[in-house]
């Protein structure tokens, strides 16, 4: 079984260093209001393997467009929308691989293909709701059920 602390440990580092690697923005873990995002926008992930949950992602307008154009650089164009969810997918697709090679690093796990989805067709209720704070005080949140999962034989 692998612990919550791990768990959450593992969410942190790798929000966090994500976020400064793909997107150049410095954030810390810490307590914030989520559901007060301005121009919410939110991506879940699947995990299929050790286990099946998903990760989502929840995060304003402004943050997934800074992340993307520093992914994109001078390609990017906020108004293709198609480019915004390519970049906010391979996004979750890395912060979501970090956090089980930080918290399971001998294990194999497979995750599903990085979807958008609206706020009020997700059921968050039961999910560890894990906030950061940019320096520019944005909020981005990473709702999970990973906590004291037992992984697959």
């Amino acid at each position: 079984m692998v612990d919550s602390k791990t768990i959450y440990e593992a969410v942190d580092e790798a929000v966090i260093s994500s976020l400064a690697s793909m997107g150049f923005i410095n954030a810390k873990a810490e307590e914030a209001n989520w559901t007060e995002i301005k121009e919410a926008m939110a991506y879940k992930i699947k995990v299929l393997m050790p286990f099946l949950d998903e990760i989502v992602v929840i995060m304003p307008r402004s943050l997934a467009l800074e992340i993307v154009g520093n992914i994109f650089g001078d390609a990017f164009n906020p108004d293709n929308t198609s480019l915004v969810a390519d970049g906010l997918a391979e996004y979750l697709n890395v912060m979501a691989g970090a956090v089980f090679q930080k918290a399971t690093p001998k294990m194999l796990f497979e995750l599903g293909i990085p979807q958008a989805v609206t706020l009020d067709k997700i059921n968050l209720a039961g999910h560890e709701m894990q906030t950061y704070v940019t320096t520019n005080n944005q909020v981005m949140c990473v709702a999970h059920k990973l906590k004291n999962f037992k992984p697959k034989n």
